[in-house]
């Protein structure tokens, strides 16, 4: 359920709703003792939660989005199968229990109809359920983002550059596609390091 609304001759948008979603038979994966992973199905499981959504045209030249959303998202029913290391009220893996990003972008006319545009914003990503070896929870984490161009009709040149703080942050650990799992050590995926660079862009 989720309304849509503009205001002041549309320079401000509000989108919201709320949702509800039952699942049956959802997949999860399951590490054995001898750390053979496997996926399979564990039973029903439930995720709630609201989102929104926000734009405001703060000057002809400037718009500021805003986006956040909160999830709960469990396993309600588990299977009755021995050893199944699965309860009521376990996590669903690799969903955030929050999500949330704010961006500034700026967009103007140069002369001889270039086109200056810019743009700068922040993604947040809440706690993260996952499994390797051992079930644990994985911390949140912001990452930044910026890029500026110039460009006129169909091409585009632009400086860019992501994760401009250098975030270290740890995405999954499970890392099962090239590996058993093991108890001593835990391996943890990460994002990409701070990169800056130049892209240009055209249509055809």
């Amino acid at each position: 359920m989720g309304e849509k609304a503009r205001f002041a001759d549309r320079r401000f948008s509000v989108n919201a709703d709320v949702y509800y979603v039952k699942w049956h038979n959802i997949q999860q994966l399951v590490v054995l003792s001898c750390g053979y992973p496997y996926n399979t199905n564990v039973g029903d499981a439930k995720t709630y939660g609201p989102e929104l959504e926000m734009a405001a045209k703060v000057t002809d030249a400037i718009t500021v989005d805003f986006s956040g959303a909160y999830t709960q998202a469990y396993i309600s029913a588990p299977k009755d199968t021995p050893g199944l290391p699965i309860t009521s009220g376990t996590r669903v893996t690799s969903i955030p229990k929050y999500t949330g990003s704010l961006a500034v972008s700026y967009e103007t006319m140069l002369p001889q109809d270039y086109k200056l545009t810019a743009r700068l914003a922040e993604a947040y990503v809440g706690p993260v359920y996952d499994t390797a070896y051992y079930s644990e929870t994985l911390g949140s984490y912001g990452l930044m983002d910026f890029r500026a161009g110039v460009g006129k009709e169909v091409w585009t040149a632009s400086l860019f550059g992501t994760n401009l703080t250098n975030k270290h942050a740890g995405l999954t650990i499970d890392n099962t596609v090239f590996a058993w799992q093991q108890p001593t050590i835990t391996r943890v995926s990460t994002n990409q390091p701070r990169t800056i660079g130049i892209a240009f862009e055209t249509k055809f």
